[in-house]
């Protein structure tokens, strides 16, 4: 065998090892949501699929598998509404440009994702997109709310938190929605107007469960660099549930599961529903 052909033996051993990788706690998993992993697609079915994150198809192929729901990213255009999309500008990933922030609704909607090449997969509304999802009370949706500009004023603030609201109402997701939030003036005015509403802080540990008293925020958004199982124990001891985002990988998911975090935001969707399920 010579030192390439070696290389690649290795190399697909070494892959199979932590596909076939089960979790050292499966099925002795302790955290707040009754002890089991919630399993949620990140943006659909992630960065790594045929359709483009946050489209229409790629949320509803996550919502047809079995997931307990999905995260999408929400900002506001110029004109109060909730778009779906990522990045602040519509230049990065799409054939349009300019600032969700500082378009209407009218221009954002033309833009289509420029990848995969030859589709047509246009920039989607949230209202939009709810209006069609059939098993809406049975989906858990994250919304990780954008936030891009500095102006932070009461204005701003109300503005964006009244559309999410009436969103929220609109469809009665008052159960199914969490609101994941790095803005602490925003939890703030959300939390004090409708505290019911399920918050989670987008943070480190340290930040977020020194701030959750006076925020009243119910868990934690924490990426992957910062997962640390005593940490999600200590949120968890303070009454936080411990959401794990950019799991791009299935050993990702594997070190999510044990560390006991309440929900996992994947982007190896399928992976994460084999181990668990």
């Amino acid at each position: 065998m010579t030192s390439k052909q070696l290389f690649f033996f290795l190399s697909f051993i070494s892959l199979t090892m932590v596909y076939c990788r089960k979790p050292d706690n499966q099925g002795e998993i302790v955290n707040l949501n009754g002890n089991k992993i919630g399993i949620l697609g990140h943006g659909g079915m992630g960065i790594s699929h045929f359709y483009p994150m946050n489209s229409e198809e790629s949320l509803n192929t996550c919502l047809e598998l079995d997931v307990d729901g999905t995260e999408l990213d929400i900002q506001l255009s110029k004109d109060g509404i909730l778009v779906v999309f990522h990045d602040e500008d519509l230049s990065h990933s799409t054939d349009q440009k300019g600032k969700i922030s500082e378009m209407e609704w009218s221009e954002i909607k033309k833009a289509c994702y420029k990848n995969p090449p030859l589709s047509n997969h246009p920039v989607i509304g949230l209202d939009d997109f709810l209006s069609q999802v059939n098993n809406l009370s049975s989906v858990k949706l994250f919304l990780d709310c954008k936030i891009f500009s500095n102006d932070h004023s009461t204005f701003q603030i109300q503005r964006f938190n009244n559309a999410l609201l009436n969103i929220i109402d609109k469809y009665g997701l008052i159960n199914q929605v969490v609101v994941e939030q790095k803005e602490v003036s925003y939890i703030k005015d959300l939390k004090r107007r409708r505290s019911e509403i399920e918050v989670y802080h987008y943070t480190t540990f340290e930040n977020g469960i020194s701030l959750s008293d006076e925020l009243k925020t119910d868990g934690l958004i924490i990426t992957y660099d910062l997962l640390d199982k005593s940490k999600v124990r200590e949120a968890h001891q303070k009454g936080l549930k411990v959401c794990l985002v950019n799991a791009r990988t299935q050993k990702r998911n594997i070190d999510g599961i044990e560390s006991n975090v309440d929900f996992i935001q994947s982007d190896r969707l399928k992976h994460l529903i084999r181990v668990l399920k």
